[in-house]
C-alpha cells in the first residue's frame, strides 16, 4: 500500500506539465487542425495515456530510472500531438515547445527560491508534499498569465510571420542549453549543503542568468522582428511597382481606346472613298485591317474610367483565348479608396483567373462580382482550374514557379491596410476569390 502511495505521489509531480502545454498552444492556436474540443479530448486522452505510463515506470523502476524514462517519454509523445495538430514548420513548434520547458524550469526555481526564504526545511520533503506541489503549479500558472500578452501578440507575431527555416532550424538550441544549465542553479543541489553567506551570490548569479536569458530573447525577437520588417519592405516595394506598372498600363489602354474613336471617322472616310471608287478588293483587305485593329472592344462596365478600361483589357484577353467572361460591376464613379490599390487588386485577380483558364479545354470563364454595400466593397471571383492548389505555410504557392503566389500576397497587403478581408475556396475545381474592403 505504501508503495501505491509512494509512486502516485512520484507521478502526481507531472502535473506540472498541464500548464506548460496550455503555454504550448496560445501563439499557435489559429494555426489548430482540429477544433477546439476535439483538440481538448485529444489532449485529455494523451494526459491520461501518459500518467499510466510514469505510473508503470515508477511502480517497477528504480526513482530515477523510472524520472528519465517518464521525462523523455512525455516530451515524445506531447511533441508528436504537438506537431500532428498544428499546422506550422516542426522547427517553429520545436522552439515553442522548448520555451514552455523553459518557463517550466523558471518557475521550479523561482519557487524553491521563494520557499527558502519562507520554510526552508520544506525542500527535505518536497517531492513527497503535494501542497508544494500544486502551490507550485499555481505559481507556473501566474508566470504564464504574466507572460499572456507577449505570448499571444509577440511570440505569436514571430512564428507567423518570420518564416527563415535557418532561423528556426537553430532558434530551439539556445532554450534547450538554458533548460540544461537552470539545473545546476537547482536549491536541492546547492542550498541543502551551502552556508547562509552564500546564499546572497547564489541569488545574484539566478537573477544574472535571468536576466541573461531574457536578453537572449529580446535580441531574437528584434533579430527576426527586423528580418520581418525587411521582408515587409521588400513586398511593399514590389507591390509600388506593381502599381505603376498597373497604372501605366491602364493609361496606356485608355489612350488607345480614346485615339480608337478619335480615329474612327477618318477610317469612315476611307472606306466611303474606297466603295465611291469600285475598289472592293483594296476595300476587304481595309476593313480586314480596320477590324483588327478596332478589335480592343471598349465597354461600359463602369463609370469609372480606370476600371473599365482594366476590365476591357483583360475582356479583350480573354475573347483571344477563348474565355468568356461575365462581368457585373455596381461601383460608383469615383471610388472611395485609392484607384491605384484597387486596380492592382482587381487585376492580379482577373490576370490569376486568365491564367487558371488557359489549361482549361472546355468551359472558360470568368464570373466576377463587384459592389458596394454599406461601408464595405465586396469583390467576388469565380473561375474553373486544373492545376493542384498547393499550400505552403498557410500561404497559396503559384504553380508555375513552385514560390509563394505573389500576385495573391499582394492583394492580401492592400486588403490588410483597408483592415478588410479575403476568403479563398477552391472546392469541385473552381476558384472562389471574395474579397472585403472596408471604407
Amino acid at each position: 500500500m505504501n508503495k501505491l502511495i509512494e509512486t502516485l505521489l512520484l507521478t502526481s509531480e507531472f502535473l506540472m506539465i498541464i500548464p506548460l502545454m496550455i503555454f504550448c498552444f496560445i501563439p499557435v492556436y489559429s494555426f489548430k487542425k482540429s477544433s477546439f474540443k476535439n483538440l481538448c479530448l485529444k489532449l485529455c486522452i494523451s494526459i491520461t495515456f501518459v500518467f499510466i505510463i510514469i505510473f508503470l515506470c515508477f511502480l517497477f523502476l528504480e526513482y530515477l530510472m523510472a524520472n528519465y524514462t517518464s521525462t523523455i517519454l512525455v516530451i515524445i509523445i506531447f511533441y508528436y500531438l504537438y506537431i500532428q495538430e498544428i499546422n506550422l514548420n516542426p522547427y517553429k513548434l520545436l522552439f515553442v515547445f522548448v520555451t514552455s520547458g523553459l518557463i517550466g524550469a523558471f518557475s521550479f526555481l523561482f519557487y524553491q527560491i521563494a520557499i527558502i526564504f519562507i520554510a526552508p526545511n520544506i525542500l527535505l520533503s518536497f517531492n513527497s508534499d503535494l501542497v508544494v506541489l500544486f502551490a507550485q503549479i499555481l505559481f507556473e500558472c501566474l508566470i504564464i498569465i504574466i507572460l499572456y500578452k507577449f505570448i499571444h501578440n509577440h511570440l505569436a507575431y514571430i512564428i507567423r510571420e518570420c518564416n527563415e527555416e535557418k532561423i528556426w532550424k537553430y532558434a530551439w538550441i539556445a532554450p534547450t542549453i538554458f533548460i540544461v544549465c537552470s539545473n545546476f542553479f537547482s536549491p536541492n543541489i546547492i542550498f541543502l549543503q551551502a552556508s547562509k553567506n552564500f546564499i546572497n551570490m547564489y541569488i545574484s548569479f539566478f537573477v544574472a542568468f535571468l536576466l541573461f536569458t531574457l536578453l537572449i530573447y529580446y535580441m531574437f525577437y528584434n533579430f527576426t522582428k527586423s528580418i520581418i520588417d525587411h521582408k515587409k519592405t521588400l513586398n511593399e516595394a514590389k507591390l509600388l511597382q506593381m502599381q505603376i506598372e498597373q497604372y501605366t498600363m491602364l493609361q496606356a489602354h485608355i489612350k488607345e481606346a480614346n485615339q480608337i474613336r478619335h480615329d474612327h471617322r477618318h477610317h469612315l472616310a476611307v472606306i466611303y472613298n474606297l466603295t465611291n471608287s469600285n475598289k472592293y478588293d483594296e476595300l476587304n483587305i481595309y476593313l480586314k485591317s480596320y477590324m483588327d485593329y478596332t478589335s480592343q472592344e471598349v465597354t461600359n462596365y463602369t463609370s469609372n474610367p480606370s476600371v473599365n478600361a482594366l476590365l476591357c483589357h483583360y475582356r479583350n484577353i480573354c475573347t483571344s483565348n477563348d474565355v468568356k467572361t461575365k462581368f457585373s460591376i455596381l461601383i460608383p464613379e469615383k471610388l472611395p479608396i485609392n484607384n491605384i490599390d484597387f486596380s492592382v487588386i482587381l487585376g492580379n485577380l482577373l490576370e490569376n483567373a486568365l491564367n487558371s483558364n488557359i489549361s482549361i479545354i472546355d468551359k472558360k470563364y470568368i464570373d466576377l462580382k463587384i459592389m458596394l454595400i454599406k461601408s464595405s466593397i465586396i469583390m467576388q471571383i469565380k473561375n474553373p482550374y486544373t492545376n493542384i492548389i498547393l499550400l505552403q505555410n498557410n500561404e497559396f504557392v503559384s504553380t508555375k514557379h513552385n514560390k509563394e503566389a505573389q500576385g495573391l500576397k499582394s492583394i492580401a497587403m492592400i486588403v490588410d491596410k483597408y483592415n478588410g478581408s479575403i476568403t479563398i475556396n477552391s472546392d469541385n475545381y473552381i476558384f472562389d476569390v471574395k474579397i472585403s474592403l472596408n471604407i
